[in-house]
């Protein structure tokens, strides 16, 4: 579960989730893949602080698919920026969860868990 937890996220700064899926079903892969930070894990998806919709093609500041996981096991990549993180408050706990669809149009959550962002102590601007 720790790698479920993150809090080492500091409010302002660049922060990049990377994790691997596995368990992808026999002749499947990955097609999509979504990470929504919410307050609360009730929270409806329009109402995420933020959002991030990922594919096979790489997206500065917002990630790739960099294994669709034909082997069972996919890898994604998710780049939060600095304005994303500006959206979260420091010691406040989130939700966060990563969920895909595959090219046969399955939906499944793979992963999700805690972040508790923690505060600036620099501001320092290029």
């Amino acid at each position: 579960m720790s790698d479920n937890i993150i809090a080492d996220l500091t409010i302002g700064d660049d922060y990049d989730i990377e994790r691997d899926v596995e368990g992808i079903p026999e002749e499947t892969v990955l097609s999509k893949a979504w990470l929504m930070i919410k307050d609360d894990e009730d929270d409806a998806d329009e109402a995420s602080l933020v959002t991030k919709e990922i594919t096979e093609d790489e997206v500065s500041g917002v990630g790739q698919i960099m294994d669709t996981g034909a082997d069972g096991t996919g890898h994604v990549f998710f780049q939060l920026t600095d304005a994303d993180t500006e959206t979260l408050t420091a010691f406040q706990r989130y939700w966060w969860g990563i969920k895909v669809l595959t090219d046969t149009d399955k939906k499944y959550t793979v992963l999700h868990g805690l972040l508790i962002p923690l505060g600036r102590i620099i501001e320092a601007e290029a």
